[in-house]
């Protein structure tokens, strides 16, 4: 691993040998988690999450999605009720999420705005592609 420190933020750099891809059938994620200790080795901060490791690239005008043709078909998603406008609950965007897959969906596009950390917990099960 390699880190490099600047005055307003840290990278850093993992080699991963040979990981196991992920693809919307098969949803291999790996667990990153970040530590910050002190000098003495006192945690003071630690935060985690999900990473998936997939190939992306376009060949011959077909889009490969670990060497496999990926045909996209995608909603574009506001965070919005028929009742209660903006406030969804987990269950509404579940439902939301449940409707999509029936319909044969495999994208979705989260846009103009960052939506509720619980879509992603939501959509993760269903396994879309998803993008901002």
């Amino acid at each position: 691993m390699s880190v490099v420190v600047n005055a307003d933020h840290v990278t850093l750099r993992l080699n991963v040998e040979n990981p196991k891809l992920w693809s919307a059938e098969i949803p291999n994620l790996y667990r990153a988690v970040v530590e910050l200790h002190t000098a003495d080795g006192t945690l003071i901060e630690a935060e985690a999450c999900d990473v998936g490791f997939r190939e992306v690239r376009i060949e011959n005008g077909l889009l490969l999605l670990n060497g496999k043709p990926l045909l996209i078909r995608g909603v574009n998603r506001h965070e919005h009720h028929p009742l209660h406008g903006q406030v969804m609950d987990e269950q509404t965007m579940v439902q939301d999420i449940l409707l999509m897959k029936q319909n044969n969906f495999n994208a979705v596009r989260c846009s103009h705005y960052p939506n509720h950390p619980a879509v992603v917990h939501a959509v993760r099960p269903l396994r879309p592609v998803c993008g901002g």
